[in-house]
């Protein structure tokens, strides 16, 4: 994700809910997911998932 030029020199000091907040997301816990994609991954129509776990 690229964020916006003002905030580039922050991202290393940014935490993930911070850099998640700063691109217009939010965190959400599993049953929110759950909802809003039902029983299929093809319909993405009012969600963006981004797996934020470390690698």
């Amino acid at each position: 994700m690229q964020f916006p030029k003002k905030l580039q020199n922050l991202q290393k000091t940014m935490s993930v809910k911070e850099k998640v907040e700063a691109a217009g997301f939010q965190l959400v816990d599993y049953e929110y997911v759950n909802k809003k994609v039902g029983k299929g991954l093809r319909n993405f129509d009012e969600i963006v998932i981004i797996d934020a776990r470390p690698g």
